[in-house]
């Protein structure tokens, strides 16, 4: 299963999910790739920059709509998918420390939203059952 690289980002392939692209091989766009994830990683306890692999990936929430031949925002709003094709030379500048990536986020959800709350467990199901059954033995054996 493909994985973004970026740190911070859980973006994982799917089927019929789309949108994740290898580093590329030329040497001076590949480094300039490398300075955007700016990613250290932690390996035998020690602080060590980022090397991508050839399994190494960076989902299309990375990129800008102008990185692409057709942005996917606009093929998304007029319903077409095309093959998703990076320019020469596009670099990927939206991470999770920038404003920008914060922007692309959904704001948090407002407890008010969401509903009403669970059932509360003294009122329903077996734990309520348990609790009743003392009171009816003792109506019971009183009446």
């Amino acid at each position: 299963m493909v994985q973004c690289v970026a740190f911070g980002c859980k973006e994982r392939e799917e089927k019929g999910k789309k949108g994740f692209f290898r580093f590329p091989k030329d040497d001076v766009t590949c480094k300039k790739w490398i300075k955007a994830v700016n990613s250290r990683r932690v390996i035998d306890g020690r602080l060590v920059d980022f090397k991508p692999s050839k399994a190494a990936r960076l989902c299309l929430k990375h990129f800008d709509d102008s990185c692409f031949f057709h942005p996917p925002s606009v093929m998304a709003s007029v319903g077409m998918e095309l093959k998703l094709k990076l320019k020469a030379g596009a670099i990927p500048t939206i991470f999770p420390e920038t404003e920008a990536y914060k922007a692309s986020k959904k704001a948090p959800l407002n407890p008010n939203d969401l509903g009403p709350g669970k059932h509360n467990r003294a009122k329903y199901g077996a734990y309520s059952k348990r609790n009743q059954k003392p009171v009816i033995m003792f109506l019971m054996t009183n009446l």
